[in-house]
């Protein structure tokens, strides 16, 4: 019975000293997963803006 506490109690340590840590990677990843989709979707935008807007020389011209 001894050995069953001392796991209950280590395993209880171990994520006492884990907390704060664990807290701190959720709320960096819940930024991270509201911030770089809103990026990515703007430098998407403004790709896309650019390429609408450059000359296409690569294009061949039609001949109808």
């Amino acid at each position: 019975m001894n050995l069953v506490t001392d796991f209950v109690w280590e395993f209880i340590t171990l994520f006492s000293e884990m907390a704060p840590f664990l807290l701190l990677g959720f709320l960096l990843a819940g930024i991270l997963h509201v911030w770089v989709p809103n990026l990515v979707d703007a430098m998407n935008t403004a790709v896309i803006t650019a390429l609408r807007q450059a000359q296409r020389p690569w294009r061949i011209p039609s001949l109808l």
